[in-house]
């Protein structure tokens, strides 16, 4: 996509150029722009896209079976010597022929060995193939819906990503900002006689190691960014900047989600299971064709219509019409039935394969909504301990500051008040994002689609 078209789209899409710096361009995005932008853009897709594509021309090829194939053009033969006669003489011949038309080439009394129109058909395998490769087409369509949701799933993840990484820059610099202001304070009560030099170093490595934590902060911001252009498959040069500064609480399931709906849902509408019920059935239909395709005839028809001209040479003669036609009906048993008998027994293996995945698949399936049940009742849980948990540190932190400056309280109360308030709200801040993953892979667990 050029780039004038890519930002036409962003922009339709609510991405907004904020700013640019050292020939980055910085856009901020949200969540469901992100997802709009993965489903047009993600190459990943694309290429289950093309597979789709290949299962729908498989399936118009199976059919495609049925038609015959056509020939027509010109030939001509010369001869001159010896010919021998079927009762073993032999005569001097020097004749020319040439045909044109519906078969080619046609010489003397035989039959055009490249017929105009012929049909060589299994009959078996004309039955039976276009069932299996209708299956296979549902697979592949499944796989591509399975596609979508794992990808949602990714650029969602890559999304929070940005956000936690963006508010934790912000905490970071909060915490910084603090361990600075307790550093001088310390330093100035130990240059006072009022307190310890001892404490004033271990405030000043402290307000080192927030300003080192800021840093690490950035970074994580410039690789969530990078993550989220890189699965958006958008230009080299865009940085991207998500527009909720704080993570924005889901809520897919304002009533407690009940673990035996959950199951019965994803049961009915995962794409996985889906693919693999489609695979079964598309070797079934194979081994239904290995099963009776000893007993279904194969069918060879041909038919043929030139102009023919026969002549000796030297002479001159006109074209005649002439019309061949050709019908064979007949069974066949390969190597006495024994390599028939083979891939029968290869093809019986073959579905209990495809059984033994879909049994798999289903397992598969009730774990996982298991385990994301699991997830979003913690997280939500987790997310108002920890909300409690924010507002009393921070009231901590702040109770301990006046304590310092009215002369009641030691510095280093302070600074353990600061690391835990921190602390609490980097939890707090995974948290949030966690509840709101684990609603969308509840979602993806039950085979919903997901869309904001």
């Amino acid at each position: 996509m050029k780039l004038k078209s890519l930002f036409a789209f962003l922009l339709s899409s609510s991405l907004v150029v904020t700013s640019s710096f050292v020939q980055a361009e910085v856009m901020q995005i949200d969540l469901t722009s992100a997802l709009r932008l993965a489903n047009d853009q993600n190459t990943d897709l694309a290429i289950q896209l093309e597979r789709v594509k290949r299962a729908e021309i498989g399936k118009d090829i199976a059919w495609h079976q049925w038609l015959p194939t056509i020939r027509a053009g010109y030939g001509t033969a010369d001869q001159n010597g010896p010919l021998q006669n079927t009762n073993g003489s032999t005569i001097d011949a020097d004749r020319t022929a040439s045909s044109k038309g519906f078969g080619l080439p046609t010489v003397g009394s035989g039959l055009a060995p490249k017929p105009g129109v012929a049909l060589e058909l299994d009959l078996a395998e004309g039955i039976f193939q276009p069932l299996a490769a209708s299956q296979k087409l549902k697979a592949a369509q499944a796989e591509e819906m399975e596609a979508r949701q794992n990808l949602a799933l990714e650029v969602a993840g890559a999304y929070y990503e940005l956000v936690q990484s963006q508010r934790q820059m912000t905490i970071a610099g909060e915490a910084a900002d603090n361990a600075g202001a307790l550093a001088k304070a310390t330093a100035d009560f130990a240059e006072a006689g009022e307190g310890l030099q001892a404490d004033a170093e271990r405030a000043g490595v402290e307000s080192l190691l927030q300003k080192h934590n800021l840093e690490a902060a950035r970074i994580r911001s410039t690789a969530a960014s990078s993550r989220l252009v890189q699965l958006l498959r958008l230009e080299k040069s865009v940085e991207l900047a998500a527009v909720d500064s704080m993570i924005v609480p889901l809520s897919f399931f304002p009533v407690e989600p009940q673990l035996d709906s959950l199951l019965n849902k994803a049961l009915t509408n995962r794409p996985e299971l889906k693919r693999y019920e489609a695979l079964v059935k598309a070797e079934k239909a194979t081994l239904n064709q290995e099963s009776w395709g000893l007993l279904i005839p194969k069918l060879g028809a041909t038919y043929s219509d030139t102009n023919y001209k026969g002549r000796i040479s030297g002479t001159s003669s006109s074209y005649d019409n002439r019309d061949e036609t050709s019908i064979a009906l007949y069974w066949e048993l390969e190597n006495l039935g024994f390599t028939s008998w083979a891939k029968k027994e290869s093809q019986q293996s073959r579905v209990r394969e495809a059984q033994a995945r879909e049994q798999q698949a289903e397992s598969d399936i009730i774990a996982d909504v298991h385990l994301a049940l699991a997830q979003c009742r913690a997280a939500g849980k987790q997310v108002e301990f920890l909300k409690e948990a924010v507002d009393r540190a921070r009231k901590a932190f702040e109770l301990s500051q006046d304590r310092i400056y009215e002369g009641q309280g030691l510095p280093l109360e302070a600074l353990q008040a600061m690391k835990a308030l921190e602390q609490v709200e980097s939890l707090y801040l995974n948290v949030s994002a966690q509840r709101n993953l684990s609603q969308l892979y509840l979602l993806a667990a039950t085979g919903d689609e997901i869309e904001l």
